[in-house]
C-alpha cells in the first residue's frame, strides 16, 4: 500500500501489515475518502486509519495495535 503526502513524499507500506484494510476488497480500496488531514476510510468499513498507523505508530490504535504486538513477540 502506498500513500502520497501532500509534500510530495510517499510511504509504502505492506498490506499484509493492515489486515484490515487487506479485507477491503482490492476494487474498492481506491474509493477512499479523507477525514480531515490525516484520517481516511472507506464506505466499506467503519473502522478509520491515521496516516501514523502507515508511519507505524500503533500503539495509539487499538485495532490494529493487537496484531503488530503479536509480531513483535515472535
Amino acid at each position: 500500500m502506498t500513500v502520497f503526502l501532500k509534500d510530495g513524499r510517499s510511504i509504502t507500506a505492506p498490506l499484509s501489515a493492515f489486515p484490515s484494510i487487506k479485507k477491503i476488497p482490492a476494487s474498492k480500496r481506491k474509493d477512499y475518502y479523507l477525514l480531515g488531514k490525516d484520517v481516511f476510510s472507506w464506505d466499506c468499513t467503519n473502522e478509520v486509519f491515521h496516516i501514523e498507523q502507515i508511519l507505524g505508530c500503533f500503539d495509539y490504535y487499538g485495532h490494529e495495535a493487537d496484531y503488530h504486538h503479536g509480531l513483535e513477540d515472535e
